[in-house]
């Protein structure tokens, strides 16, 4: 069965970097237009760069324990590029450029910035993505990191 607790984690990480990225995206550095504390929102913030926050930058692996039923369950993220995908696998060059192949299965859900129809067959090679799967089984789900806009 697969755990409803994994997913709200990724959820709520990858949901983070979505707003932060539209946030930083239309120029107020993440902060709402109008909060004194820094640019509105017409008024682009220099001062940081777009993309997910500090501490998630570069992310490459994560595990989390918890107690499921009286169980130790482990859910274990990883961030990085896809650089091969198969019917039944992905495999992600981790941001630390160590390759990992991650099982994939008919359950397994995708999640794209603006497609909320997406499915693992519509992954493509060089996305960089986040994934959560329990420890020995197959990927929960794949989430699509948005990309960082460029300023010019």
């Amino acid at each position: 069965m697969k755990s409803i607790i994994s997913k709200i984690v990724v959820v709520a990480v990858a949901a983070a970097l979505t707003v932060t990225g539209l946030s930083l995206a239309q120029g107020n550095g993440g902060r709402g237009a109008g909060d004194g504390n820094g640019p509105q929102a017409n008024e682009p913030d220099r001062g940081r760069p777009p993309g997910p926050p500090p501490f998630l930058q570069g992310m490459t692996n994560a595990e989390i324990q918890r107690q499921v039923d009286g169980d130790a369950v482990v859910t274990r993220l990883d961030a990085g590029k896809i650089k091969t995908i198969a019917a039944d696998s992905i495999t992600l060059t981790e941001n630390d450029g160590a390759d990992v192949t991650i099982p994939v299965d008919a359950d397994t859900e995708a999640y794209k910035p603006g497609e909320p129809e997406s499915s693992v067959t519509d992954l493509v090679v060089g996305q960089k993505v986040m994934v959560d799967r329990e420890l020995g089984q197959a990927a929960d789900s794949v989430h699509v990191m948005p990309k960082r806009p460029r300023h010019h």
